[in-house]
């Protein structure tokens, strides 16, 4: 391995859209690094990838920590040239209306899904721009962040910071290292264990067992599978575009098109 090979960094690997994006960077010859904080999970994927000739490194992080990226940034460093950064981590909370939902849930929403975002551009942009070769930055919001989200204003605060968060990145780098493009990716339904990872793992939750398996049945029974979301959005990254937004079929793309034509009257 060397300059030429071409090395990705994926956030949230360990399952979901995470995974799915490692599973076909690998496929296409990028060497992946992986990054969660759930280690058993982020092993067993690292062997799939590598079961199937694929390369993959496992980096055990959590985004609420100073650097989360910077181990990750350094092995990727040391694997070749850092072509792809999936930024697709991130925790999910469901259920109470915003002034009753608990502050530790709102803060950890904040916490990993925003702060943790820009630790993480903090870590891995710098190295983008000064190596001066074409890279992407693909960051995983939410649909959820476009459009209103009952029960979810918390989350859907967070993607829709996310959001602003890759706009302005995008704009930045379009004027200081345009050799580095970024694609904002706002999923509808996805089939995922995000309700469960997010409540076991992070406590994103204090609703009954029974609420957050219906929640997951709901994403399992409708949603699209997480290899699709992944192709669409590095399809878009290959071509230079920002936005991935979900299918006409999905239930979120009305709402958003409803904001926009709001948007739109408003003018």
């Amino acid at each position: 391995m060397g300059e030429t090979t071409k090395v990705a960094i994926v956030t949230g690997a360990a399952s979901g859209i995470g995974e799915a994006f490692a599973r076909r960077l690998a496929a296409t010859g990028e060497t992946v690094v992986l990054v969660d904080r759930a280690a058993d999970s982020l092993a067993t994927v690292a062997a799939a990838i590598a079961a199937v000739g694929g390369t993959a490194v496992a980096v055990v992080a959590d985004l609420r920590d100073a650097n989360p990226l910077q181990a990750a940034v350094e092995h990727a460093k040391a694997l070749g040239r850092v072509h792809t950064v999936c930024l697709n981590a991130g925790v999910t909370t469901t259920g109470p209306n915003l002034w009753e939902l608990p502050e530790d849930q709102f803060d950890l929403m904040v916490d990993v899904n925003v702060r943790g975002l820009y630790r993480c551009i903090k870590d891995a942009v710098p190295g983008l721009v000064a190596a001066g070769t074409p890279a992407r930055v693909i960051i995983t919001a939410s649909a959820a962040g476009l459009v209103p989200t009952p029960g979810s204003a918390a989350y859907g605060a967070s993607k829709a910071a996310a959001v602003s968060i890759a706009k302005a990145l995008q704009a930045e780098l379009t004027a200081t290292a345009p050799h580095v493009t970024v694609t904002v990716l706002n999923p509808g339904m996805v089939k995922t264990n995000l309700m469960r990872t997010s409540a076991i793992q992070h406590g994103a939750t204090n609703l009954p067992e029974s609420v957050v398996e219906g929640a997951h049945d709901a994403l399992n029974t409708f949603g699209l599978d997480p290899d699709v979301v992944a192709a669409d959005a590095l399809d878009a990254a290959d071509a230079g575009r920002f936005w991935v937004l979900p299918p006409a079929e999905d239930p979120f793309n009305e709402m958003v098109r409803a904001d926009v034509d709001g948007l739109a009257a408003a003018l």
